[in-house]
C-alpha cells in the first residue's frame, strides 16, 4: 500500500496524470477493503484534483462529492471543509456562481470555526477569483492580499493567488507586499465575506 501511495504521488508531481489515476484507484480499492475512511476520503479528493486539472469536470465533481459524503459520514471536519472548498473551486471554474458561493462559504465557515489556516487561505483564493469574475475587483484584492501574505499558504496556493493578482493590478507582488504593514486577520476576512452580498448570476 505504501508503494502504491508513493508511486501515485510520484506520478502526480511529475504531471503524469494518466499514471496517477490507476494507481490511486488501486489504492482506493485496498482502502475500501480495510475500511480506511480517512484515506478513502483523501484518495477521492486527489482523484478529483487530477480530473479537475485534466479538465474532466464531471468526473472531478463526482469524486469531490463522494469525498464530501465520506468525510461527513466519518465526522471528519477538516475533510468536510476541504471537500466543500474543492467543490467551490470547481464551480468557480465552471462559472456556476450560486453553487460556488454556497460551497465556498460553507467551507470557509467551517475552516474558520476550527482554525484550519491552510484551508482558509485556499478558500479565500477561490473566493477572490469568483469576485473577479463577478466584477468585484477591489473586493477581490482585499481578500487576496491577506491570503497571499499568510505563512499558512502552500506553494501551489501562492501560485494561484499570484495569477489572480496579475489580473487585478500591474504592480509587482513584492512592491505590494512591501507596502503592507499589517494585513487583516484571515478570520476577519472570512467573517466579512460570509455577509458580503455576491449576486448569484
Amino acid at each position: 500500500m505504501a508503494s502504491v501511495r508513493s508511486e501515485s504521488w510520484g506520478a502526480v508531481y511529475t504531471t503524469h496524470y494518466s499514471q496517477a489515476i490507476p494507481l490511486l484507484r488501486e489504492g482506493l480499492t485496498f482502502q475500501r477493503m480495510i475500511n480506511d475512511r480517512v484515506m478513502i476520503r483523501m484518495s477521492l479528493a486527489w482523484l478529483g484534483e487530477i480530473h479537475e486539472m485534466l479538465g474532466e469536470y464531471d468526473e472531478a465533481n463526482r469524486q469531490y462529492e463522494e469525498s464530501l459524503l465520506t468525510a461527513q459520514g466519518n465526522g471528519d471536519l477538516a475533510g468536510t471543509a476541504t471537500a466543500w472548498l474543492n467543490l467551490g473551486r470547481l464551480n468557480v471554474s465552471l462559472g456556476k456562481v450560486y453553487q460556488a458561493k454556497s460551497y465556498l462559504r460553507a467551507g470557509l465557515k467551517l475552516a474558520r470555526e476550527f482554525h484550519y489556516q491552510p484551508l482558509i487561505v485556499d478558500g479565500l483564493i477561490s473566493m477572490a477569483l469568483l469576485l473577479v469574475q463577478q466584477g468585484h475587483k477591489q473586493r477581490a484584492l482585499e481578500v487576496l492580499i491577506p491570503a497571499l501574505n499568510h505563512p499558512a499558504g502552500e506553494p501551489q496556493m501562492r501560485a494561484r493567488a499570484e495569477q489572480i493578482l496579475a489580473r487585478l493590478t500591474d504592480t509587482p507582488l513584492a512592491e505590494i507586499l512591501s507596502q503592507i504593514e499589517a494585513t487583516t486577520p484571515l478570520e476577519t476576512v472570512v467573517a466579512e465575506l460570509l455577509t458580503f452580498n455576491l449576486p448569484a448570476s
